[in-house]
């Protein structure tokens, strides 16, 4: 694997957008619960609306020109961006793929002027908690509702000053 095999980019086509909502619905399929709770299929079928500028930004990881990761960025509240499915294929996970598309995730909020973003997770989801952590996470109090046993809710403060 070189570099040259791994391309990061900000989706903006139609056909980039229908990428986005086959790897969203993957990740969704790959849970061992449903997001119904969450309103899954009307948020599939607004992807271009919430996932692009100039409130959102939805994120692709390509591989040797293939699709294998994603991650969005939504506005939740005024000054508050939420990540919403950050995903990796399960056999790319090995090139840590997660992590930058978390790192450009944290760097569009910031650009998009987001203050603050959140996530909200499962504790089943360690790996990605703990990635969360690293990023620079800490725990919440819920922000959304969420119905099942074990949600996670966390914030980062992004630094969103202005050089003049």
């Amino acid at each position: 694997m070189t570099i040259a095999d791994i391309k990061f980019i900000k989706a903006t086509t139609p056909e980039e957008f229908e990428t986005i909502k086959e790897l969203f619905r993957e990740y969704g399929n790959s849970l061992n619960f449903s997001l119904d709770f969450q309103d899954f299929e009307k948020e599939l079928m607004t992807v271009p609306q919430k996932y692009a500028s100039p409130e959102g930004v939805a994120l692709l990881c390509y591989y040797q020109n293939i699709a294998v990761g994603c991650v969005g960025v939504r506005k939740l509240e005024e000054n508050i961006g939420e990540v919403k499915r950050l995903y990796v294929k399960p056999e790319y996970r090995s090139l840590k793929l997660g992590k930058k598309l978390m790192e450009l995730a944290i760097e569009a909020a910031a650009e998009l002027g987001y203050q603050s973003i959140r996530l909200d997770s499962v504790k089943e989801m360690a790996a990605a908690i703990n990635l969360y952590k690293k990023m620079g996470f800490y725990e919440i109090e819920a922000y959304c509702y969420n119905p099942l046993d074990n949600p996670v809710y966390m914030e980062k403060k992004l630094n969103t000053t202005l050089i003049l």
